[in-house]
């Protein structure tokens, strides 16, 4: 019996001695948490409010929940998949224009699947309305009231834009 007692005491120091000598990657951890940190795209409208547009579903998500405040303007291309966008509305900024709403809905349009359409609905909603569904995927929103619905043209985005997709190929990652 004391042989058996020492022989299971010996696997576990090996296995101890196995882990110790493994090396702690903090590298790995650090990678990680930058990857899972938000990263909108962010543009400034003619008036000079600050724009953030969803590059995947957890920027998505982010910009629903973490990044809008209770004055800004969330949009998404209605009936498909796409990025959502936010104009930022902030105390001491200027009046949001009628050019400000069409940027931020063109925006919504050119980077969503309905980007090759002429033009296409966009639906608008004020950050307390935006609700996630329990147990949907990142991203995944249902509103509780929606705004005025806008007519995105997706082929009035700013040309650099057009150029940075085309180089990038043209796929918006749908996927977080």
């Amino acid at each position: 019996p004391d042989m058996n007692k020492i022989i299971n005491e010996g696997n576990t120091s090996n296995q101890r001695q196995k882990q110790n000598n493994r090396p702690i990657s903090t590298e790995n951890s650090r990678n990680k948490r930058k990857r899972s940190q938000p990263n909108p795209r962010e543009l400034i409208s003619p008036s000079g409010h600050k724009v953030l547009v969803g590059r995947n579903r957890r920027d998505n998500e982010a910009i629903c929940f973490q990044l809008s405040r209770p004055n800004d303007i969330w949009m998404h291309s209605r009936g498909c998949p796409g990025a959502h966008v936010l104009l930022c509305v902030r105390r001491g900024s200027p009046e949001v224009t009628d050019e400000d709403l069409q940027f931020a809905a063109d925006l919504a349009v050119f980077y969503s699947d309905a980007r090759t359409e002429r033009r296409a609905e966009v639906t608008t909603a004020e950050p307390k309305h935006i609700t996630k569904p329990r147990g949907a995927p990142p991203g995944a929103v249902t509103l509780r009231q929606e705004g005025k619905t806008l007519v995105g043209r997706p082929e009035n985005v700013p040309d650099e834009l057009k150029e940075a997709r085309e180089q990038s190929g043209g796929a918006w990652d749908e996927m977080g």
